[in-house]
């Protein structure tokens, strides 16, 4: 029980040292950071292990198996939210950015009006803006004519 909720404290704080639970290889760690960084499980496993030897069918299945062994999709589980941690843009970071544009007096004024026009869509504040998918002046529209009497105008395709 122990055990279980050291994992998952691990996974929910994002901490890289699993603690309790062995720690990975160095091959299994490459593996994870390869796939974190965008790569395919085979292409993970061909970088951390060697493979030249093996067949395609050989790698697809190790690589597999290495994905769902229970270390390594915890730490890439971890590995993908410490960088979801580092590289989010949050609302509140935006908020901060703009707000000091909007205060700062060395920017100028349209900077500031920019700023805070940005500011007051952000929050809501502004009425909502329709936006005419079809054509209010009906230039667009077939003049009486239904779909169904276009489209018979329209060539089959072979």
């Amino acid at each position: 029980m122990i055990l279980i909720a050291g994992i998952l404290l691990s996974v929910l704080l994002g901490v890289g040292d699993l603690g309790l639970m062995a720690k990975l290889t160095n091959k299994q760690e490459a593996f994870a950071q390869g796939i974190v960084s965008g790569m395919n499980q085979s292409d993970a496993y061909r970088s951390a292990y060697s493979t030249v030897k093996m067949s395609d069918a050989v790698i697809w299945i190790n690589a597999s198996k290495l994905a769902n062994h229970n270390k390594v999709s915890i730490r890439v589980d971890e590995l993908k939210t410490e960088l979801a941690n580092r590289f989010l843009w949050t609302r509140e970071m935006s908020v901060r950015v703009l707000a000091e544009i909007a205060d700062a007096s060395e920017n100028k004024g349209g900077e500031k009006v920019s700023a805070v026009k940005e500011l007051n869509a952000m929050h809501g504040f502004n009425e909502p803006i329709k936006i005419d998918h079809g054509s209010s002046d009906g230039s667009m529209s077939p003049k009486g004519r239904s779909l169904d009497d276009f489209y018979k105008d329209v060539p089959a395709k072979s």
